[in-house]
């Protein structure tokens, strides 16, 4: 009998922590995307069943979130009805995806899982606008140049064979 309170309270010791769990009977696992270091609201007003709003602030959360930071907003909408915003920010790191709980009006647990994606890359960081001819050979681009630490301003250039600009 005592070997088996010993290998019970081993497990209860030593077991890992607890993934998260969705019990809430109010609502179902609400979802949301983000780019890598954004924010994006949730509109938690379902989970709520007697419109009291889930007030401002930090809610009640387990199991994370591990990649970022929610805080909790609502607004009133007349006549009696509170609508209640959850935010997720995003912290930056290369986290493809969140998963974590805040507790509902009844005491039970709302999963959030969030997917974190990475911010379009731009081609070239300048203005770029090129003609092509029907062939797909450049016939003309644009760029940024500054004259003699004047005033930016757009030049047109011809291009030539060499691939050296001309204007």
């Amino acid at each position: 009998m005592l070997a088996l309170f010993a290998i019970l309270l081993g497990q209860l010791v030593f077991s890992a922590p607890a993934m998260a769990q969705h019990t809430s009977l109010a609502c179902p696992v609400q979802t949301a995307s983000v780019q890598r270091g954004g924010s994006v609201e949730i509109d938690i007003t379902d989970c709520d069943d007697y419109n009291f709003g889930y007030g401002f602030g930090v809610p009640l959360t387990r199991n994370g979130p591990n990649s970022g930071d929610v805080l909790v907003r609502q607004a009133f909408v007349p006549p009696s009805t509170a609508q209640s915003f959850l935010r997720y920010t995003h912290n930056g790191d290369s986290a493809t995806s969140d998963v974590f709980e805040f507790e509902d009006l009844d005491n039970r647990w709302v999963q959030v899982r969030v997917t974190i994606t990475a911010p379009p890359v731009s081609r070239n960081n300048h203005a770029d606008c090129d003609a092509h001819d029907q062939s797909g050979r450049e016939l003309f681009s644009n760029a940024l140049v500054n004259w003699r630490n004047g005033p930016l301003h757009l030049q047109h250039f011809r291009r030539r064979t060499a691939n050296r600009l001309v204007p």
